[in-house]
């Protein structure tokens, strides 16, 4: 299950529960300083937890001090053995290093992969449309294609 946190403003916080206090709390995450916040209901707690942001960035400016964590970029994982060597194995026949191996995965996770494809069908006409990533910004439209749903095969019709 996943943890619930509060998002505002490209910052996350988090949520807890004190039954001793009875109040709901949180912090804000990846930040160089401790910002705590906490209300009695939900939408009290998402308030506090978006005055604080806002509080917090403003006292940033005001010290001229970076407000966010930086993070290095390297971390090391506990991923047992055997995974390690599925793994090794996955990169070597995939002629990629194991580093690059698991960034793909995390990528593919967390959907920051590339996404050079998107395929929309109509469900009123079955009018099936696909778009080509050219560049970052830019799809190229490409409305001949086969495609069936009971065998998830792609094909472009010249």
């Amino acid at each position: 299950m996943a943890k619930k946190v509060l998002n505002y403003n490209g910052y996350i916080g988090s949520v807890d529960l004190s039954l001793e206090d009875e109040v709901m709390h949180g912090k804000i995450e990846f930040i160089n300083d401790l910002v705590t916040y906490e209300g009695q209901t939900v939408s009290e707690l998402k308030m506090a937890f978006e005055c604080a942001v806002d509080d917090y960035l403003e006292t940033c400016i005001l010290v001229g001090k970076e407000p966010e964590k930086k993070m290095s970029g390297t971390f090391n994982i506990r991923i047992g053995a055997q995974l390690h060597r599925n793994a090794a194995e996955s990169a070597l026949i995939e002629e990629i290093s194991i580093n690059d191996f698991v960034k793909k995965a995390i990528e593919e996770r967390i959907g920051e992969g590339e996404k050079n494809l998107h395929l929309h069908i109509h469900p009123a006409t079955e009018q099936k449309t696909l778009f080509i990533k050219k560049d970052v910004d830019h799809w190229e439209q490409k409305e001949s294609l086969e495609f069936s749903t009971s065998q998830p095969t792609l094909r472009l019709v010249n």
